[in-house]
């Protein structure tokens, strides 16, 4: 049996939450089993008995997954009662999403203003394009795209119309400069903004600019987004890099775009995958999003981005689909790829990096009022897992 098919077989949701320890499930030991990740999901899909029955699942499990808002909806369609805290969550989201519109309202109009190229992306864009109500897809701050060689004129446009850096110090400014790829932003009232000028350290240096230059207007919006492939890459690598237990959320992304756009060609995603050695972390996604919500286009994906794993690449993947995808870190991912020989920005320079990290990363995360030795010595020991951040 070939690999891709080998995993679908295998890769099934009884290992999908495989980190989870045996336990009852409770607010208390919020450890979420596989039955409640499957109920979750037939849940969401609108499975009528699953979504009664997660009504009665403790609050620290559905917030863990980013799931409230998706469940409450179904229940409402249905003309099922809603619990008062599910309520609450609802709302809340709404009022969020009414904020992350304002605030994306003044970045349009700063940037246009300044010519520059730029998009939404991330859960911003994905809430907005492929969920009934953008509130069903929780999603804290906005994020932007811009090119890389715009960055400067970006940054200027937007702290001219109000929006403020959250740092000034110059270590972190330097490592801005040498190795991030975001500048964090705030503004009275408005959610975070995150004006990316490059992408994580695990991807190839040219993405984030051929994400841009590639990007369309869509009917009723006033910005370009990614295609519906560069959403789905996006969504799946993203998805990759939030350590584990990673929600549910990120999965949900990937069937919608799959599901919901008929415009998504799975060819056209598997060359850019391909191009950009991306393959990895796309078909681990994929197939985690498979066991949850089946489609004949995320099978389709997962078959064909099989076929480009390289050899460190494939044994990470059988890992997955033989304990779950929590069982795998995100430094698993990025050491299998550059193993096999895949461009990255950061390149080799990302192992050291774990343990011994870039100075400005250092200033951002300990306070101030130390001495330097000790903001290194802690941080060293943070990353090392010794001491709690």
């Amino acid at each position: 049996m070939r690999f891709p098919e080998a995993c679908l077989t295998r890769f099934d949701i009884e290992s999908f939450d495989a980190y989870s320890l045996p336990g009852p499930m409770t607010d208390s030991r919020p450890f979420h089993l596989a039955d409640a990740v499957r109920l979750i999901a037939r849940g969401l899909a609108g499975d009528l008995d699953s979504l009664v029955t997660t009504v009665s699942m403790p609050l620290t499990l559905l917030d863990r997954h980013r799931a409230v808002p998706g469940l409450t909806r179904a229940l409402r369609t249905r003309a099922l009662p809603i619990p008062e805290p599910w309520q609450q969550r609802q709302t809340s989201a709404a009022v969020h999403w009414m904020r992350l519109e304002a605030a994306r309202a003044e970045v349009s109009a700063a940037l246009d203003e300044a010519g520059v190229r730029w998009l939404p992306f991330k859960g911003c864009d994905v809430a907005d394009r492929y969920y009934a109500a953008p509130e069903e897809r929780p999603t804290s701050d906005l994020d932007v795209l811009v090119l890389t060689d715009q960055f400067t004129a970006a940054r200027a446009a937007l702290e001219a119309s109000g929006w403020l850096s959250l740092s000034e110090d110059p270590l972190v400014e330097r490592y801005r400069a040498d190795e991030g790829y975001a500048w964090p932003a705030n503004r009275p009232g408005r959610p975070l903004l995150e004006v990316h000028f490059r992408l994580w350290g695990m991807t190839p240096a040219t993405l984030s600019d051929s994400i841009v230059e590639d990007a369309r207007p869509v009917p009723g919006l006033f910005e370009l987004r990614p295609t519906p492939a560069d959403a789905y890459l996006l969504a799946a690598i993203h998805h990759l890099l939030i350590p584990p237990p990673r929600p549910m959320i990120g999965l949900l992304d990937l069937a919608r775009i799959a599901a919901a756009d008929d415009s998504f060609e799975v060819s056209q995603l598997a060359q850019r995958a391909d191009h950009f050695g991306l393959a990895l972390p796309v078909v681990m996604a994929t197939l985690a999003a498979h066991t949850l919500w089946p489609r004949d286009r995320l099978h389709s994906l997962a078959v064909t981005l099989g076929g480009q794993l390289r050899g460190p690449e494939r044994f990470v993947a059988a890992r997955a689909a033989r304990g779950g995808l929590d069982t795998i870190s995100t430094a698993a991912v990025v050491l299998a790829r550059l193993l096999s020989g895949r461009p990255s920005r950061a390149g080799w320079r990302t192992i050291p990096r774990r343990v011994w990290a870039h100075p400005g990363v250092v200033a951002s995360e300990t306070p101030a009022s130390w001495p330097w030795h000790r903001r290194r010595k802690h941080h060293v020991l943070q990353q090392l897992g010794l001491r709690k951040p």
